[in-house]
């Protein structure tokens, strides 16, 4: 992460110089750790060819919403990677039925145990769920916006699947797990990962389960994009 933002801010010095005119034969900048390139011609390096460098460059961190990275919880690597169509009109609110969380490091230990679990004991492709979510009010990327999960059978490729960490059938989720899938989701709706008018449900509702469980399931009710009639949803696969 350092390593890339440095790069994006040498780019930009890079811009600045080059819209300024004159050439140079090095630049050294720092930016939490020190970068120093040499460039013999900076001329080779056209302002619109800098600028799509940039954004390649800066684009996939803003995908992921703040949410904590595959490779900073320690992911192992998926069998398998298919795309999700987008924008997706689904999201499917579940929980993990697993301890709760309320540090960093134990949520990430939680989030490695579910992703072992769905791969080496249940022989899926990679964890199931596209995002979940923790008690210390962190999102945690699983397969991320735009890959198809294995959360919601008949559903997967149609839908976003966010879990929240923990037993939610007698209890509440924190109020910072809350507020952070509120923000996700409305991250998600700017980023065009999701329409303005998408359908939100609980598990329950699509398949026989008790997750997300009864007190997750009451608050989620009150979210603006939740519907009780789900026959407006065309069953995927």
């Amino acid at each position: 992460m350092k390593i890339l933002l440095s790069t994006a801010l040498l780019l930009v010095q890079l811009l600045h110089i080059e819209a300024r005119g004159p050439p140079f034969d090095s630049l050294s900048i720092s930016a939490s750790i020190p970068v120093s390139v040499s460039f013999p011609n900076t001329n080779l390096i056209s302002f619109p060819v800098a600028i799509r460098f940039l954004i390649l460059i800066l684009l996939p961190l803003s995908n992921k919403c703040g949410a904590v990275t595959t490779s900073e919880w320690g992911a192992m690597d998926p069998r398998l990677v298919e795309a999700l169509e987008q924008p997706v009109n689904l999201v499917i609110i579940q929980h993990t039925v697993s301890q709760e969380c309320y540090t960093d490091e134990r949520c990430e230990s939680i989030v490695r145990n579910i992703q072992w679990y769905h791969m080496m004991d249940l022989g899926w492709k990679d964890i199931a769920y596209n995002f979940l979510i923790g008690g210390n009010g962190k999102v945690y990327e699983g397969v991320g916006w735009q890959n198809v999960g294995s959360h919601s059978l008949g559903y997967n490729r149609r839908s976003i699947g966010i879990a929240f960490i923990g037993d939610f059938r007698t209890k509440e989720p924190t109020p910072a797990a809350l507020r952070a899938a509120q923000r996700l989701l409305k991250c998600g709706v700017n980023k065009r990962h999701l329409p303005r008018n998408y359908f939100l449900v609980g598990h329950m509702q699509v398949r026989p389960t008790e997750s997300p469980g009864a007190r997750l399931m009451e608050l989620i009710k009150q979210w603006p994009n939740w519907i009780e009639d789900i026959s407006v949803i065309d069953s995927g696969n």
